[in-house]
């Protein structure tokens, strides 16, 4: 079964350059021209779009101003909870290679990068609103361009990513496209809840799990078992995998 995965990339990132990055983008021309939007900011309009402290607009103030930047491949770069999960130091070449042919992340910035396409590091979610020709926010600006390139691979399409970064994907769904949301969810007093952190460490075992395991079919994404959590068939259904701790 040809099928694509994308995630939501992480706010912390880390440089990286023990492993080589492909020198490739899907949308450099988008990215240089948002560089430029965000280059021609104060840092008074930087933290309307960063909505964070001082500090934290101060630095990615000086990071989008500095001259040359180290690259780092994106799997390896990204340093949230979900990348800690699924720990891609410890992966073999051949799970890496995997990831490689299914694996999508989502940017703000980037639109969509491989695992080991070259990046540095940024800030720049995909729900910050701009004030950039006629785009009023970052959904505006990548419009269907990530669906219809994600489409070009396969058309069954494995959700792991959170709502926010979804969205880019999910808005420009056509009929044709199958998209299969993989849900974690903990019993706690007979109700069924989500608890954030628990998913991003989840999301990224499971992604660890399926490249581990070279899953190619969605009957095996349906054994994952780890961290407690087991398979409902109950819950799911054709567009749902649900998983229960």
């Amino acid at each position: 079964m040809n099928f694509i995965i994308y995630i939501s990339p992480a706010k912390k990132m880390k440089d990286y350059d023990y492993y080589p990055y492909d020198n490739h983008l899907f949308f450099n021309r988008e990215k240089i021209s948002l560089e430029k939007y965000l280059l021609s900011l104060n840092t008074s309009e930087l933290k309307i779009i960063y909505k964070a402290s001082d500090k934290i607009v101060d630095e990615n103030y000086q990071l989008l101003h500095q001259g040359v930047k180290i690259l780092s491949p994106a799997i390896f770069a990204y340093d949230g909870i979900q990348f800690q999960s699924l720990s891609p130091n410890a992966l073999s070449q051949d799970e890496l290679n995997y990831l490689q042919k299914h694996l999508f992340i989502i940017s703000g910035y980037y639109g969509l990068l491989k695992p080991l396409d070259g990046v540095s590091p940024y800030r720049l979610e995909m729900q910050s609103k701009i004030n950039y020709l006629s785009y009023k926010n970052l959904y505006d600006f990548w419009s269907n361009k990530l669906f219809n390139l994600l489409k070009t691979e396969s058309h069954i399409f494995i959700n792991l990513a959170s709502d926010e970064y979804n969205k880019a994907i999910s808005l420009h769904k056509t009929s044709d496209v199958n998209i299969i949301n993989i849900r974690f969810y903990q019993r706690k007093n007979d109700k069924l809840v989500m608890q954030s952190t628990e998913i991003k460490a989840s999301r990224g075992d499971f992604l660890r799990f399926l490249a581990e395991n070279r899953i190619e079919n969605i009957e095996d994404m349906q054994k994952y078992n780890r961290r407690n959590y087991k398979y409902s068939k109950e819950l799911s259904d054709t567009n749902n995998l649900v998983f229960v701790k």
